[in-house]
């Protein structure tokens, strides 16, 4: 009898707990799940949706059946503005479960589209589409409902598809104002390259995207202390293997100015890691890259690099000498001045510049009357160098043929000053020069100057296309020789045939 009872108990509880789970069955099978946009549209589900910033958008939603229903807002959803606001898109998987109540309020993980609109606070309302614009945004959404990014990275990644925007358009209209008024970028450059990462494993073509075709964020990117960062930004750059600071060399010798000046700036921030990478640049075979591991060197100490520097200033190439000046300014010691003083009679103007400034830095006086002359010239001070007399009369005609022409018109006007029969046929040479300046102040420094060599010179310079040129040969003839025969160049020209055998 006993065991009857419990036999009997034991049914009891097994028809108990099958009667149980078909009533969990048949309410879980009634409960529905459906779209957000679909259960709007079906009236099923009333819903208010509300801008709440650029991270993410308000629903609040009201049942509008008696059956339990299963709201699903997968990654992609779009929300468009009713408004001048931007468009938004979920960019997480959302379901909201309306069986146990009939209205509930969530807030969306979503992305900005439109980068340029204003950003939708409360008072901006949206309606629900279930695909988004452009069609690839859907493919970048999937991908970012199961990346580990951040918020800020998860924007940028949704402009790169929507706006295209440049590294600058992030920097100047992605950014936190402080109450100071001050402002900073709200993504940082690791975010930046999160971003760009999520973009290309979504599948999308990035080869015309601004963001990677400028590369200004991959070069950023190298000296990232975040590893994973790192290695992908030497992969966008073309570089994989090799290490980042030897990629970032490479770029100093990029065609493009934007590309060389960030390289530089992230080999800056590197430190000392760049050094060794640096010196074996600046003696390479590339001269754009030399100059730019020259220029850096200035942040650099130690012997090894004044070395490096020192012959850099034999290079044959003037505007590596000028640069490696430029980076040994503001050193001290006696080995700067024994590289410095010699470049004062360099063949280049900047070369020579440079090195002046450097030497005024240094407090360094002249020993001696030429090379106070050459540090004068250097300078420019034709003046100082005219009162210096004589001495300066060699160093004058040899800078006559400088490339730069306010170098050779400051020469010629000296020259004339001087009034040195050294500077005759040296100033003779030029009145073919190509500037018409230099030809004008050559013949008035030839008529001070009052040697008949040069008149034959002066007659041809009445010929000349320049007005004031050809008024200056007429006036230095004149001072000569005591004679006038106005501009007209073939009565001078007869007359000095005639008359020339007399001097």
């Amino acid at each position: 009898m006993r065991r009857d009872r419990k036999r009997l108990a034991a049914l009891v509880l097994i028809v108990a707990f099958m009667i149980s789970f078909s009533a969990v069955n048949v309410r879980v099978c009634a409960q529905q799940e459906m779209l957000l946009a679909d259960a709007i549209t079906n009236g099923l589900v009333r819903a208010e949706i509300k801008g709440a910033g650029l991270a993410e958008i308000e629903a609040r939603l009201e049942r509008q059946t008696e059956q339990p229903i299963t709201i699903a807002i997968p990654a992609g959803t779009f929300f468009v503005n009713r408004g001048a606001a931007l468009n938004m898109v979920a960019v997480k998987n959302i379901w909201i479960d309306l069986s146990a109540k009939t209205e509930t309020r969530v807030m969306i993980p979503s992305a900005g589209t439109n980068m340029y609109k204003r950003v939708p606070d409360s008072s901006f309302s949206f309606d629900v589409r279930q695909t988004p614009e452009p069609k690839e945004l859907a493919r970048l959404c999937i991908r970012l409902a199961i990346a580990q990014i951040s918020i800020p990275a998860r924007q940028i990644a949704v402009w790169i598809v929507t706006d295209d925007p440049a590294r600058h358009d992030i920097d100047k209209t992605y950014i936190i104002r402080w109450q100071n008024g001050s402002t900073t970028p709200a993504a940082s450059n690791e975010d930046i390259l999160q971003a760009m990462k999520a973009v290309e494993q979504a599948g999308i073509n990035t080869a015309n995207k601004k963001l990677f075709k400028e590369k200004i964020s991959a070069i950023r990117g190298i000296v990232s202390a975040d590893q994973e960062i790192a290695d992908y930004a030497v992969k966008l750059l073309g570089f994989t293997g090799r290490e980042p600071i030897s990629a970032l060399v490479s770029l100093l010798g990029d065609n493009v100015l934007a590309i060389r000046a960030e390289a530089a700036n992230s080999l800056k921030k590197a430190g000392p890691l760049a050094l060794e990478y640096l010196l074996l640049a600046a003696n390479g075979m590339d001269p754009t890259v030399a100059l730019e591991a020259i220029r850096l060197l200035a942040g650099f100490e130690g012997t090894h690099v004044v070395q490096v520097l020192r012959n850099a200033t034999a290079s044959t190439n003037p505007a590596i000498r000028a640069e490696a000046v430029r980076s040994l300014s503001g050193r001290t010691g006696v080995e700067c001045l024994s590289i410095l003083k010699p470049l004062l009679q360099d063949s280049d103007a900047t070369v020579r510049k440079n090195a002046a400034e450097a030497l005024q830095r240094l407090r360094w006086r002249p020993t001696n009357k030429t090379e106070e002359v050459w540090f004068l010239i250097a300078l420019r001070r034709a003046e100082e160098c005219v009162a210096l007399g004589s001495v300066a009369v060699e160093p004058l005609i040899t800078v006559l043929q400088d490339p730069e022409a306010p170098v050779r018109l400051m020469a010629v006007k000296a020259l004339g000053l001087l009034a040195d029969e050294r500077a005759v046929e040296p100033l003779i040479a030029m009145v073919a020069d190509r500037d018409a300046e230099i030809r004008s102040a050559t013949a008035v420094a030839l008529g001070k100057l009052g040697d008949y060599r040069a008149v034959e010179s002066l007659i041809e310079l009445l010929a000349d296309a320049d007005e004031q040129v050809t008024e200056d040969a007429w006036q230095a003839l004149k001072a000569i020789t005591g004679k006038d025969f106005r501009k007209t160049k073939l009565t001078w020209k007869s007359w000095w045939i005639l008359n020339k055998h007399k001097f």
